[in-house]
């Protein structure tokens, strides 16, 4: 019969047994001397060998399995940042690369194993993984596919890891932004209390825009079912999303995303009442309108009369 191992196949036999003294040795490892992993540099040139003749499919093959290697044995940063650096071009590049590095093979097990690797080794690594995570989740129809294969809890991971690291938070709260629009990935975002780590990012990097803007979509993706339905949210997150107007004033679509996210909250009893105990609420809308009317003020009239209304 054969039998499969790590290093390929190679022949065993069902009738004949080992001897006693068969710990002492071992099968030749093929891959060790016949097919060492190239250095980086040449690796770079294979690379660049099959994209500029249209091969990526070629070109993902070879970054994943040396990615593998890696990963099991050597756990080099500056290769993991290669692979992950190249397959994320590589995946902007076409949906079908998009599909090769997400469904075939073993491409995206050895992305979220090298961001598990990382972990607490280096920001670059989580950030890169994240962008990956977040270009493949571009296509709706592969967001599913994203949440189901860890992507959400990878993404996460990253998030907790490096909380002050303004850069990476960007491109993981671009990942769950479009994670939060599936089903499948708006369940897992929600099962590892993805809000309460928005707002936390939220809180940590008040004056970046894009972090305040991102961070009111996830929280209005994750309290909002297909239906419409809106879910109570905690009093952080909606404290989260009036800073976000207090500290960007001069941002206008921070405040046209954060007073969205607001009225929408507003269609619950227990938001509205959630906003009325927030000290802030009158001054953020009141600053809203002062500096973009024409940009939040229809949004800000419903939010102030359900604020008013028997809801409260």
């Amino acid at each position: 019969e054969r039998q499969s191992t790590a290093s390929g196949e190679v022949e065993t036999s069902s009738v004949k047994q080992r001897s006693i003294a068969s710990h002492q040795i071992h099968e030749p490892d093929v891959n060790e001397y016949f097919g060492p992993s190239p250095n980086l540099s040449s690796l770079k040139e294979f690379v660049d060998m099959f994209v500029q003749n249209g091969e990526d499919t070629q070109a993902i093959n070879l970054i994943t399995d040396e990615l593998i290697k890696d990963n099991a044995k050597e756990m080099s940063v500056d290769f993991a940042l290669y692979c992950l650096h190249t397959l994320l071009m590589l995946a902007k590049m076409s949906d079908e690369n998009k599909h090769d590095i997400l469904l075939e093979g073993h491409t995206f097990e050895a992305i979220i194993e090298a961001m598990e690797i990382y972990a607490e080794r280096s920001a670059e690594v989580q950030m890169k993984g994240c962008g990956l995570i977040w270009s493949l989740a571009m296509d709706q129809k592969d967001r599913k596919y994203v949440a189901e294969l860890r992507g959400c809890e990878a993404v996460l991971n990253a998030s907790l890891a490096y909380m002050e690291n303004e850069s990476l938070q960007v491109f993981a709260l671009g990942a769950m932004k479009v994670l939060s629009f599936d089903t499948k990935g708006k369940l897992k975002l929600r099962h590892a209390e993805a809000a309460k780590i928005v707002s936390n990012v939220m809180s940590n990097h008040l004056q970046n825009p894009t972090i305040q803007s991102e961070g009111c979509v996830v929280i209005s993706n994750l309290a909002t079912e297909l239906d419409g339905f809106v879910h109570p949210v905690s009093q952080e997150e909606v404290d989260s999303v009036l800073a976000a107007i207090l500290n960007n004033p001069d941002a206008p679509h921070v405040l046209q995303v954060a007073c969205f996210t607001l009225t929408r909250l507003a269609t619950s009893a227990v938001n509205v009442k959630a906003l009325n105990r927030a000290k802030d609420t009158t001054l953020a809308l009141d600053l809203a309108i002062q500096m973009h009317p024409g940009v939040v003020g229809l949004d800000v009239q419903i939010l102030v009369n359900r604020l008013k209304s028997d809801f409260s």
